[in-house]
């Protein structure tokens, strides 16, 4: 309980530290969501195909890498401006799509063996299960380097290290994440209800999103329990 209190007085005055890059990444979100609906608009009157699907999934891998350079600039510097709106960094591409090819690939097993032999609880029980396990997985590229190759066993260690501090965060913010993701999504689809207020919200709750995931995540990573309580005994 000594160590979740010093995780989550950390995240608070690393939020306080750097809200200010908070809007920035709002207006980067508006355009993400933008861009995404207006792709979509198209395909769906074009039509469904494997290429309008291998677009639109190159599209968000490089909504992903734009935002990883976001991310870590904002996480550097404590903010952002409207020119780093600009900057592209493409090293996050390559390992990036690697490691969501790889979780395309087993969900894609997933789906076509788990459907059949579960009720459909148990299936989105084990889809539950594996959000929360992946949801660091972003973080763990764009700030620790990891590849297809080193993404399963990273994972899996900083599961062990820190799976009591980071589950209720990530059980809470996948629900809410998810869970006003579709009310807003709903909303959107109603008669009469615009389509900015959808992106406008949309977009704040997913700034809100990576924006305390990334923090979270460079303080699990870059301290251990034994020098989190070593600092704190040195403070006080």
């Amino acid at each position: 309980m000594k160590d979740f209190q010093l995780v989550y007085r950390r995240l608070f005055k690393d939020i306080k530290d750097s809200i200010r890059g908070l809007p920035v990444l709002i207006l980067a979100f508006i355009l993400y969501l933008t861009v995404t609906n207006l792709v979509n608009t198209i395909f769906a009157q074009m039509g469904n195909s494997i290429l309008s699907g291998f677009i639109r999934w190159f599209i968000q891998l490089a909504i992903l890498t734009h935002l990883a350079g976001l991310m870590t600039r904002l996480l550097r510097r404590g903010s952002l401006s409207q020119e780093d709106l600009i900057e592209y960094d493409h090293g996050y591409l390559a390992p990036l799509s690697q490691v969501y090819f790889v979780f395309y690939l087993v969900e894609m097993a997933a789906t076509s063996l788990g459907r059949p032999l579960m009720a459909s609880t148990g299936y989105l029980v084990l889809f539950l299960v594996w959000s929360v396990f992946t949801s660091p997985a972003y973080e763990a590229v764009y700030q620790s380097g990891e590849t297809m190759n080193t993404i399963f066993p990273s994972l899996l260690n900083f599961w062990k290290e820190n799976i009591l501090l980071i589950l209720p965060y990530a059980l809470v913010g996948i629900l809410i994440y998810r869970g006003l993701g579709m009310g807003w999504t709903i909303l959107a689809s109603m008669p009469g209800t615009g389509s900015f207020p959808y992106i406008l919200g949309l977009a704040v709750l997913k700034a809100i999103y990576y924006y305390t995931k990334g923090l979270l995540y460079r303080i699990l990573s870059e301290t251990s329990k034994r020098s989190r309580a070593y600092h704190e005994r040195s403070r006080s």
